[in-house]
């Protein structure tokens, strides 16, 4: 991103459908249709797509759950229907302000999109927890292509600020509305 028009097209994709256009089809697909119908059905909605058959491939192997569950962020399986809002909001957030840092947009236009990911995430979470975990599931999925290491130091991250009394994650009230 290293310009208006290509810093708009990202964010516009991340406000529209973003990574979670991806998981929730997929995910969704293999609770509730039969095997042998999954190509098809993932070539009618994806076409040719490169992302989405990644995604097909480590959600059938289970790798990021199993990730997951192994390192202590998820428990049981179901953990995964919380799907990847949290990670798609934070990507909003994370290039405004680098788009804002780089006079790429205005002061305005950032808090305009920081506010459009915080009113994504308020509608699909209950709680800081809840969004951090739909962050480092999409995360998760998005660097499976990266060491292994680089995922646990998320991780660790993660759990610092789930777990540390001072965290603004701990101090902080989740917002209503």
């Amino acid at each position: 991103m290293d310009s208006k028009e290509g810093y708009w097209s990202m964010t516009e994709y991340f406000m529209k459908d973003g990574r979670r256009w991806y998981y929730d089809f997929i995910y969704n697909m293999m609770k509730t249709q039969p095997e042998e119908k999954w190509d098809a059905l993932m070539n009618n909605y994806f076409g040719n797509n490169e992302r989405a058959l990644n995604y097909l491939k480590i959600l059938r192997t289970n790798k990021v759950s199993n990730e997951l569950k192994q390192k202590g962020i998820f428990t049981i399986e179901s953990e995964m229907d919380i799907g990847i809002v949290g990670y798609d909001a934070a990507m909003l957030v994370g290039q405004a302000r680098k788009a804002y840092t780089t006079d790429i947009i205005t002061e305005q236009d950032a808090i305009k999109v920081m506010k459009f990911a915080r009113e994504l995430v308020v509608k699909h979470f209950s709680s800081w927890e809840e969004f951090g975990k739909s962050f480092i599931l999409g995360f998760s999925f998005d660097q499976q292509h990266r060491e292994a290491y680089y995922r646990q130091e998320i991780y660790h991250l993660y759990k610092q600020v789930l777990e540390n009394p001072n965290s603004p994650w701990n101090t902080i009230n989740w917002p209503t509305t």
